[in-house]
């Protein structure tokens, strides 16, 4: 259910950066947990995913993928909020 708050914040992001932080967090807690990702939202997650690397380029959106894997969960979710909230 996290990953699913995570992926609908990213989608509601302005900023590329912290879309694909927060994709990154998703698909991280998507592989410890198991949890799989809804068919009705893959489309969403792609078209999120795209938007960011054509806002980033390649690299950077890795590198922001990246970083988003690491976060604590604690601030994923702090970063959804004020993504949400902005």
């Amino acid at each position: 259910m996290v990953s699913l708050v995570l992926d609908i914040a990213a989608l509601a992001a302005t900023d590329a950066n912290s879309a694909a932080r927060l994709l990154g967090k998703s698909d991280e807690v998507k592989e410890v947990t198991g949890e799989p990702r809804p068919p009705q939202w893959t489309s969403s997650y792609e078209q999120a995913a795209a938007a960011a690397v054509d806002a980033l380029g390649e690299e950077q959106f890795e590198a922001a993928y990246d970083e988003g894997r690491e976060l604590s969960l604690e601030d994923a979710v702090a970063l959804a909020h004020d993504v949400i909230d902005a």
